[in-house]
């Protein structure tokens, strides 16, 4: 197992785990568990937000159960990007861009998905659609992020558009 960035951590702390010559990624996500089931845990923003782990597992095993399981390995794959990216977009933002995207959206082919995926969150991020919190669901997610950091989210998911538009996935994801 080997932690793939130093501290400080943001949000996620990225692992790399090696066994029997497969290689997983995930994300260890640092939390303190309160009484009534919820998580603090950091925003990715230098602050710290209430979390229903529970309530999450949920409704994305639902709406994966609705795309015949192709939504967990749409986020997946998304997430693999953002690695090599060196993770400039905040995991939990995907998941809920991916959740909010396909909604009403069939996952069909995976490249179709990926170009859906960037083209629409540059609209939603650009128009600041309310992605609502799970918790507090008057907010949007997006209201963790600074304009600043929206306009960074932003650059980058234009320039990896540019690149699927293009079919240059070796742009996208390295090693494919």
């Amino acid at each position: 197992m080997k932690i793939l960035k130093e501290p400080p951590y943001g949000h996620a702390i990225p692992i790399r785990m090696d066994y029997l010559g497969i290689s997983v990624l995930f994300d260890c996500i640092p939390a303190i568990e309160l009484h009534d089931r919820y998580l603090i845990v950091p925003n990715g923003t230098g602050g710290t937000k209430k979390y229903n782990s529970k309530l999450e597992e949920q409704i994305l095993s639902e709406f994966n159960k609705k795309q015949n399981g192709k939504i967990t390995k749409l986020i997946i794959l998304l997430k693999y990007w953002n690695f090599n990216w060196g993770k400039p977009i905040n995991g939990y933002l995907i998941e809920r861009l991916v959740e909010y995207i396909f909604d009403k959206i069939e996952v069909q082919s995976w490249n179709q998905a990926v170009k859906t995926f960037l083209s629409r969150a540059i609209y939603l991020l650009d128009k600041e659609i309310l992605l609502p919190e799970r918790v507090y669901n008057q907010y949007s997610i997006l209201n963790e992020y600074s304009s600043n950091a929206l306009n960074n989210f932003l650059e980058i998911l234009r320039e990896a558009e540019n690149y699927a538009q293009k079919g240059k996935w070796k742009n996208l994801f390295n090693d494919l």
